[in-house]
């Protein structure tokens, strides 16, 4: 696939595109303690909530978040845009639309915040493709999602 190319191997973009998904649906189910598992052993999380650098430090951050379990929250992911940037290496930009609730019960489902997603994908020693680089941006904060 030639850099710069726009990825439309079904297949490639299934894996990838499920990568994002199960990035999301740890988080949203309290299931994060192996989230650095979609990740380079060198891989990075950036933006948003500060950096986490390593495989260790983005499971430390999973575990952390998982414990969170009065925190409801969906992440919406779309707009996902992949395009090849190497041999076997793809950059992705997508947008992540956040709804969260923390406390008992139903809560508004009112968004947040949304942000971009700006990732790296690369092809891993064992054939699985795994997020070398997540950098979030914010674009659009509600009063809630400061607090």
């Amino acid at each position: 696939m030639p850099t710069g190319q726009r990825v439309i191997n079904p297949a490639i973009r299934c894996e990838i595109e499920a990568l994002i998904v199960e990035h999301s649906w740890m988080l949203d189910n309290h299931e994060s303690g192996q989230l650095g598992e979609l990740y380079v052993e060198s891989g990075k999380m950036t933006g948003i909530g500060g950096d986490r650098i390593g495989r260790a430090a983005i499971s430390e951050y999973g575990r952390s978040r998982a414990k969170m379990t009065s925190r409801f929250a969906r992440h919406v992911n779309s707009n996902i845009r992949l395009v090849s940037i190497g041999p076997d290496r793809i950059s992705s930009l997508s947008s992540i639309l956040l709804l969260r609730h923390d406390g008992e019960g139903l809560g508004p489902a009112d968004p947040i915040a949304l942000a971009d997603a700006e990732d790296i994908f690369v092809l891993d020693t064992d054939g699985r493709w795994r997020f070398e680089h997540r950098n979030l941006v914010l674009r659009f904060e509600s009063e809630a999602h400061r607090s």
